[in-house]
């Protein structure tokens, strides 16, 4: 025999779902046919036994369950409700102006090691560039069978004039390629032995020549010429 359930359960398992209390009396049921005693101890059981249900999530007999929308809610458990922290409070100028103290203490410190990194890259890439420069220029005085003079500009700033007809001077129809460290090398600069520098097609040099190139703070790095034609890099 199914069991039904009077309306005024239904409502209070409604209202437990939803998190709420009331007193909802029997004769607002309309329940027809069963003596008051027999409704009032139906009532009881079921208020001892609904809570239960909705707290762990079992509904006992399926028969029992309303097909109402918050059938969900006596099934699965209690319906989540909005929960507002109580004391809880933004942050206060004092903590935000200290963190911000700490942040820039830390960038203050950070900065100096950046751009030592930066300062060191821009003297290892300047370096090779030398190296890679000379070395080339070398190998083509030989492979041309010509030569090919560098001279030193200035500080950062060099050029290859590619003599064709060996005779020492820029003629028309003769290359002269302009190489500056500091377009891709900033704050870097280049000393030299010597004001001028040429290769032979021999491979040999003009003269022994000693290249330092300095970064911007003052750490130094040298590349070698020496009168055999050879490049060196240190």
């Amino acid at each position: 025999m199914r069991s039904v359930l009077c309306r005024c359960v239904v409502a209070r398992r409604a209202i437990w779902a939803a998190g709420g209390t009331v007193a909802v009396t029997h004769a607002a049921c309309g329940t027809a046919g069963r003596p008051p005693g027999q409704n009032s101890a139906r009532i009881l059981r079921e208020e001892a036994v609904a809570p239960k249900l909705l707290d762990t999530g079992v509904t006992g007999d399926k028969s029992m369950t309303p097909r109402l929308p918050y059938a969900t809610a006596l099934r699965f458990g209690r319906v989540p409700r909005a929960v507002v922290l109580a004391g809880e409070s933004g942050h206060t100028l004092l903590e935000l102006v200290s963190v911000v103290a700490v942040v820039l203490i830390l960038l203050a410190n950070a900065v100096p090691s950046f751009s030592q990194l930066l300062a060191g890259y821009a003297l290892k890439g300047a370096a090779r560039q030398v190296f890679a420069d000379f070395q080339r220029t070398r190998m083509a005085a030989i492979t041309q069978n010509n030569r090919y003079i560098i001279n030193f500009t200035d500080t950062h700033t060099y050029t290859v004039h590619d003599d064709t007809n060996n005779n020492g001077t820029v003629d028309t129809g003769e290359t002269v390629t302009t190489y500056d460290l500091q377009k891709d090398w900033p704050g870097v600069t280049l000393g030299a032995t010597v004001g001028t520098l040429t290769f032979y097609p021999d491979a040999t040099a003009s003269a022994a020549a000693t290249l330092t190139v300095t970064n911007s703070r003052g750490t130094t790095s040298t590349v070698t010429v020496n009168a055999a034609g050879y490049v060196y890099g240190s």
